[in-house]
């Protein structure tokens, strides 16, 4: 099945879904202001560390760009410097200084906490050939069978330019000269642009932008292999079209004007394959599932039989999950456009042979893309190394942000934790200064019950240790780790005693209480606790209760049964 493309283009985003055997294999998300790598900058050197043999550049972004000394190319900083010899026996402070200008590209895009790296080894890639300014190799893809790169390096040898270095895309091949020539010739004139507007422009500024995603797309993706591209924005797809004539001719009648009022990611059944993106747990075939987690240094990835429990052996059961997995594993590296040190948790097995048929499955599945991912090794434990590529931020992390709950952290404190730590700052605060009529304590409402205690226990107990009465609310908008105190005024006080009477009748849906007594659930009504005796029958429906018995923390109920009576 030859694959194809769906674009999805919003006024301020826009999605590109690569579909291949029917599934979504790639996603390219285009935002303003993310797009950073493949740009070119006139930079300021800020610092130029020794021990790091490195420098941080500004290049206008919000942090200083990192610049190693293996990236960058003294000749052309220098332009006396034109022995590359003598160049590659100086140290960075040796090719760098303070407030120097000049040309850099971003190679990887700002992470996390830290910005961009740059180099000084500039590329531009056209449709069949990569330039490369300040050098004289010549590369080939190799992606490309070994007859046509026979033919293809003389080719390239013969019509470089002077001064400029040439890598064979993978499109290149079988590619008449002169198509090749005329790629050549538009991408040099490319850089002659950006050479002179580097000449009267200040640093730090942007020199050349990588161009929009769906030029990036058509020149990269769309290929004879690619059956169509969808596009459901009819300015876009005429601009696709356009493009398609100037760098595939012949293939711009692939491009299609989708038009239906479906979304189109829901037309061809992406939608859901993109919001599994975000998902640490992934569902197999057979049952079984695999958990993604991303740390700073590495991605963990573990594989468990779940729901999956086979029909003939352990044996047969732990392969299929493992050789399922695999595939999967493979799909989501690419899918989620994970980087760096991956290290997959495969179900322990005991055959060699399984293991060794395992590895090679994983393998031909992580050829399939074009970013190269290789196997490094397999531990003793028996986990299995791989290490990608990594250019810029996965597809999660672009889209997302750190929890600003958790930061980070993946949980936050339980209900009881934070409930006891209250009762550690209580004796702090009013160390500091005497309650009036009372201390007011707002938290969330789970925090809340476990601080008060099943019966109003616990708070009982605080009231009599510090010899003051306590107030207790739950406030539902509050975050479980928040919590306020304060001193309750008279006033204060007595506005929160009169909020709820004895006799009142109020329509309430209790909810599940953590009691050691079952037979009972809980409620909030103006914020104050009301337990409700023999109310469990009742949880999660809306009933009416009527207040029995008020204190100051929380209150008793009865409720109201299909009789008309309150028990």
């Amino acid at each position: 099945m030859k694959s194809y493309i769906v674009v999805n283009v919003q006024n301020r985003e826009t999605r590109v879904g690569v579909v291949e055997d029917g599934r979504l294999a790639e996603v390219y998300v285009e935002r303003s202001g993310q797009q950073s790598v493949g740009s070119i900058y006139k930079c300021k050197v800020k610092n130029v560390l020794g021990g790091m043999d490195a420098a941080f550049v500004d290049i206008g972004l919000e942090k200083n760009a990192f610049l190693y000394s293996g990236d960058i190319l003294p000749y052309a900083v220098e332009p006396e410097r034109r022995s590359r010899r003598q160049a590659r026996n100086h140290s960075i402070t040796g090719i760098v200084r303070e407030g120097q200008e000049f040309l850099v590209q971003v190679v990887k895009a700002p992470r996390a906490s830290k910005g961009a790296r740059v180099s000084t080894k500039i590329t531009l890639p056209g449709r069949y050939i990569v330039l490369l300014p300040e050098s004289d190799s010549v590369g080939i893809s190799k992606r490309i069978s070994v007859p046509e790169h026979d033919r293809l390096k003389p080719l390239l040898e013969a019509i470089r330019p002077p001064g400029f270095g040439l890598i064979a895309r993978t499109e290149a091949e079988g590619r008449t000269e002169e198509e090749i020539s005329r790629d050549i010739n538009t991408m040099v004139k490319v850089w002659n642009s950006i050479t002179e507007t580097a000449a009267d422009s200040p640093a730090p500024s942007v020199i050349y932008q990588e161009l929009s995603l769906i030029y990036k797309i058509i020149r990269d993706n769309f290929t004879s292999d690619t059956g169509c591209m969808y596009i459901d924005s009819e300015s876009k797809y005429k601009k696709a079209r356009e493009l398609a004539r100037a760098l595939t001719p012949g293939l711009e009648g692939r491009i299609k004007l989708y038009s239906d009022r479906l979304p189109i990611f829901e037309r061809f059944g992406l939608e859901r394959d993109y919001q599994q993106m975000f998902k640490r747990k992934i569902w197999l075939r057979s049952g079984g599932y695999i958990c993604i987690d991303i740390a700073e240094a590495l991605t963990v990835i573990d594989v468990n039989t779940g729901k999956f429990v086979g029909n003939r052996s352990l044996t047969e059961t732990v392969l299929t999950t493992n050789l399922q997995a695999a595939s999967e594993i493979a799909r989501q590296i690419r899918l989620r456009d994970l980087g760096g040190i991956i290290v997959v948790d495969f179900i322990d097995m005991i055959s060699r042979n399984d293991r060794d048929r395992l590895i090679k499955a994983f393998q031909t599945a992580l050829n399939k893309e074009h970013t190269k991912t290789s196997i490094s090794q397999v531990t003793e434990l028996g986990l299995v190394e791989l290490n990608r590529k990594r250019v810029s931020e996965t597809v999660g992390e672009a889209l997302t942000e750190v929890c600003p709950y958790c930061s980070g952290r993946g949980r936050v404190e339980s209900s009881e934790t934070v409930s006891l730590r209250i009762e550690r700052d209580i004796r702090g605060f009013l160390h500091k200064t005497e309650a009036d009529a009372g201390l007011y304590i707002k938290a969330n409402p789970r925090t809340a019950l476990c601080l008060i205690g099943d019966g109003g226990k616990n708070v009982k107990e605080l009231e009599e240790l510090y010899k003051t009465s306590i107030y207790i609310r739950g406030d539902g908008i509050m975050h479980i780790e928040e919590y306020d105190l304060a001193h309750a005024s008279r006033q204060k006080a007595a506005d929160l005693e009169s909020r709820v009477k004895p006799e009142e009748v109020f329509k309430v849906r209790p909810e599940r209480c953590p009691s050691e007594e079952e037979d009972k659930a809980v409620c909030w009504v103006e914020r104050l606790l009301v337990e409700i005796p023999h109310g469990s029958k009742y949880i999660g429906k809306t009933v009416n209760i009527k207040i029995k018995e008020v204190y100051r923390s929380h209150a008793v109920a009865r409720i109201r049964t299909g009789r008309g009576t309150y028990v």
